[in-house]
C-alpha cells in the first residue's frame, strides 16, 4: 500500500487559485461590499424620490449612456492594479525570509 506525505506541498494550482489574491483579497471584498451597500441605498432613495423619479430615471439613462462605454473598456483596470500590488506585497514577505545575499541576487536577476 503506497503512503502518501501530507507535508508535500502542492504543485498542481488550479487556474481560480491562480487568480486569488493572497494578501489583499480584503481590498477585494470590502469594495464589493461597499458597492452592495451604495446599490441597496440608491435603490431606497430612487424608490422615494416621489415626484422627482421621471427626472431621476432620465438622468440615470443619460449617465449609462454617457458611462457605460469607459466602463466596458476599464472596469478590469482595478482588479489587475490589485493582482500587481498583490505580487509586490508577496515579493516582499518572500525577500524577508531569504538571506540578504540570496535576495540581492534575486532582485538583480
Amino acid at each position: 500500500m503506497a503512503q502518501t506525505d501530507f507535508n508535500q506541498p502542492k504543485l498542481d494550482m488550479t487556474k481560480e487559485e491562480k487568480e486569488r489574491l493572497k494578501y489583499l483579497e480584503f481590498v477585494q471584498a470590502a469594495a464589493v461590499e461597499a458597492l452592495l451597500r451604495f446599490a441597496l441605498i440608491y435603490a431606497k432613495a430612487k424608490d422615494k424620490s416621489g415626484p422627482l423619479k421621471p427626472g431621476v430615471e432620465s438622468v440615470e439613462g443619460a449617465v449609462k449612456t454617457v458611462v457605460g462605454p469607459v466602463y466596458n473598456k476599464y472596469h478590469d483596470v482595478p482588479v489587475e492594479v490589485l493582482k500587481y500590488m498583490d505580487q509586490k506585497v508577496s515579493l516582499v514577505f518572500f525577500c524577508q525570509d531569504i538571506p540578504s545575499f540570496f535576495r540581492f541576487l534575486y532582485l538583480t536577476i
